[in-house]
């Protein structure tokens, strides 16, 4: 799938491979909440984003091998 449709094979890997949450909206901005202490109240709001993403992704599992998320792609086609 790789060689036929690079582009659409890409895309299904950025999308496909982004972390998700089943943390609900109220624990998700309970957490920004606890992120931030005293001492980091101007904290700018890029700083900000990018810490709660690394939260997030700290325990997601790596990226397997491109070929085997390419076979299963193409399995489901």
């Amino acid at each position: 799938m790789l060689e036929i449709k690079p582009r659409l094979a890409r895309m299904a890997l950025d999308y496909l491979t982004a972390p998700v949450t089943s943390v609900d909206v109220e624990r998700a901005f309970s957490a920004g909440r606890l992120t931030i202490n005293r001492l980091q109240r101007n904290m700018s709001p890029s700083t900000f984003e990018a810490k709660m993403a690394v939260g997030s992704w700290y325990g997601t599992p790596p990226l397997p091998d491109i070929s085997e998320v390419a076979s299963v792609i193409e399995a489901g086609m």
